[in-house]
């Protein structure tokens, strides 16, 4: 019999889940808004798109099925294997950009090859999903812990600069409210994977619903700050502008391989 989780290793993993550079980049692309907007667009995506992953969160939990499983419930058996191809090609496609993109800002803030960041990241991926596989709550409150510190880093530095410039660029409140419910609507096909095995599956789900759309809008502010401070939406740029250096590479390093061990 599979061991049920608790609500604080439900809340570790979604913590992981929303600190993320992904989240940070979303944050970039609502700079036109300006810095107001911005914010009420990520708190108010964010509700709407959580509420939902709560949903979704109940539904596997209540009826102790995979997402994947509970799929068969609307779609029936056939149905559910072509929701499970499509969720393999969006983990694929997901994978490939996450790796491209974090090799894209190392090379970004340390000049090396970006082949070889690619390898670098892709390696430490797989490492960090041997090691997850066998000491995961061990891992989850390590990785976690030095995420928070060190996102903690990176909006300092960001929100002790000012900047009087006007943001540049366009973009409607309509635009930018798909680009930030998208984001809880990415794990959608993962929470029930979860909450299935939950002690306490209701609560477990809107405590990863919470705890995720919280993590998830500081990374969306720090990306809306970084942005309007820097004009700039390349994270590389970000960082360095904000002093990190070396530190920010750590940054990315950590925050990109740790996304693919939940």
């Amino acid at each position: 019999m599979q061991r049920q989780t608790t609500i604080i290793e439900n809340s570790m993993i979604w913590c992981g889940a929303g600190i993320s550079i992904a989240e940070i980049l979303t944050g970039t692309y609502l700079a036109p808004l300006g810095f107001t907007k911005g914010i009420a667009v990520i708190i108010l995506g964010h509700i709407i798109g959580c509420f939902l992953l709560f949903l979704a969160g109940i539904i596997g939990g209540q009826q102790r099925l995979s997402s994947m499983n509970a799929a068969k419930i609307s779609f029936g058996q056939n149905g559910s294997k072509f929701f499970a191809l499509l969720n393999v090609l969006q983990l694929i496609g997901w994978t490939g950009i996450m790796i491209y993109d974090g090799a894209l800002a190392a090379n970004g803030v340390w000049h090396l090859n970006q082949a070889l960041w690619v390898i670098l990241i892709g390696t430490l991926i797989i490492g960090w999903l041997l090691v997850g596989v066998r000491h995961l709550y061990y891992l989850n409150l390590a990785t976690i812990s030095t995420l928070l510190i060190l996102s903690g880093l990176l909006c300092a530095a960001i929100f002790t600069h000012h900047s009087t410039s006007s943001p540049t660029g366009t973009l409607s409140w309509a635009q930018g409210m798909e680009l930030v419910i998208a984001m809880p609507l990415s794990w959608l096909p993962l929470i029930s994977d979860y909450t299935s095995v939950a002690q306490r599956p209701v609560p477990t789900s809107g405590i990863s619903a919470v705890v995720y759309g919280l993590t998830s809008c500081w990374m969306a502010f720090i990306g809306l700050g970084a942005a309007i401070l820097t004009h700039d939406i390349n994270i590389a740029t970000i960082i360095l502008r904000a002093g990190l250096g070396i530190a920010g590479l750590f940054i990315i390093m950590v925050l990109y391989p740790v996304k693919f061990t939940h």
